[in-house]
């Protein structure tokens, strides 16, 4: 506010003397207590503007912290007043996942998934992808018979901290083997049974099977040498008017 200041000496009165005055008030606190999951934080949290001044003799302003603890310091606002603080941080270590960014695998293999876990106690895990996979298992196994992708999602149950890493698993197809795409299942002698082919002798097929349009089962086969027509499959079940069909296999050499 205004002010006015008036001397006087018995009948004498000096001239009336206004004086602004303004009073200033100390800043907010901005100090919090917070938690993070990346190795380092940066504080204080998008208030540069702000002179800021650590008591542990660290450099005026802005600065980055790499352990936890608390961080004491004084800053000033634009009118230059003071206020003492504090920022108490606490950095917890995520967990460190080392699944490898690809893998290259012989087409239909049995993949364990090795992401550095060593047991389950306070995780929560989560695996899924392009595979049927177990979800919550430390190191998992996967058959592999396609290219996809298996992500890994653990959370820290202890620190509420969450990674999430992931592989490209790629498959190097097996050129010995080869399996039709079409037959004709019409009792003529030829072509007349669908079945897996293979240039190395005594290839065992694991399985096969042949499923309808719907993800029916119409015919599955286990065990059985490649290169013999008269055991593979001779179009039982399948449909009188034609359709579409899908054929899994696993192939053992």
């Amino acid at each position: 506010g205004t002010y006015s200041l008036v001397e006087s000496r018995g009948d004498c009165s000096s001239p009336v003397v206004e004086t602004p005055i303004f009073v200033a008030t100390a800043p907010d606190p901005i100090g919090v207590d917070t938690a993070s999951c990346l190795p380092e934080l940066s504080i204080p949290f998008g208030l540069t503007f702000q002179p800021v001044t650590w008591e542990d003799g660290a450099a005026p302003g802005p600065r980055v912290v790499s352990e936890s603890g608390t961080y004491r310091f004084t800053f000033t606002n634009t009118v230059g007043c003071s206020t003492r603080d504090s920022f108490t941080v606490r950095l917890a270590d995520a967990v460190e996942l080392t699944l490898p960014e690809d893998l290259t695998v012989p087409e239909c293999t049995l993949l364990t998934l090795d992401a550095g876990l060593s047991d389950s106690v306070d995780l929560d895990i989560l695996w899924f992808g392009d595979f049927d996979i177990c979800a919550d298992c430390v190191a998992p196994t996967v058959f592999v018979d396609t290219a996809g992708t298996v992500t890994v999602s653990v959370l820290d149950l202890r620190t509420g901290c969450r990674t999430v890493d992931s592989t490209e698993i790629r498959i190097i197809a097996n050129q010995d083997i080869f399996v039709p795409n079409a037959f004709s299942p019409n009792g003529d002698g030829t072509n007349d049974f669908f079945t897996v082919y293979s240039r190395k002798p005594n290839t065992v097929v694991q399985r096969m099977a042949i499923f309808d349009r719907w993800g029916n089962a119409i015919f599955s086969r286990e065990n059985f040498p490649a290169n013999d027509s008269s055991i593979g499959w001779g179009g039982q079940g399948l449909p009188i008017e034609g359709g579409d069909l899908l054929t899994t296999r696993c192939l053992h050499t």
